[in-house]
């Protein structure tokens, strides 16, 4: 009974944790490019996945738009790069001093990154995640 009580608080604190802290990746005097994981739980369709919820702030005074290669990389191998069908290349608009953050309800592929299952075994895990080939115009 103990054991199962324990096993118990143990899942619901694991299931409860919080995103892990804002990790930049890219940062210049003009713009600020960062992404947390988040865990996200779609209680009506029973889906539950941790994603990498991208933000892109502009810190000029003026409207830019930042194109860029999202390169994501499972479990060490880039999925993404070299293959421009498969979602290498975006872009975004931000305007003056605008910040934009991916939610757990973004449908934008490069706001949401998906990450993992949280309910099922993971064979595929975000092990990285680089923007490359950024301009800013």
């Amino acid at each position: 009974m103990r054991y199962t009580i324990f096993t118990l608080l143990l899942t619901g604190t694991i299931l409860l944790q919080p995103a892990i802290a804002q990790e930049s990746v890219v940062e210049t005097n003009d713009y600020k490019i960062s992404y947390e994981l988040q865990d996200c739980h779609d209680i009506v369709n029973g889906m539950h996945r941790s994603y990498a919820l991208v933000t892109f702030e502009n810190k000029t005074n003026e409207e830019v738009t930042i194109f860029f290669d999202l390169e994501k990389y499972r479990n060490g191998v880039c999925r993404s790069c070299n293959n421009e069908d498969n979602g290498l290349h975006h872009s975004i608009i931000l305007s003056s001093l605008e910040t934009i953050t991916g939610t757990c309800e973004t449908s934008e592929p490069f706001l949401r990154v998906f990450n993992k299952h949280l309910d099922l075994d993971n064979h595929s895990t975000l092990t990285d995640l680089k923007f490359t080939n950024i301009e800013l115009k």
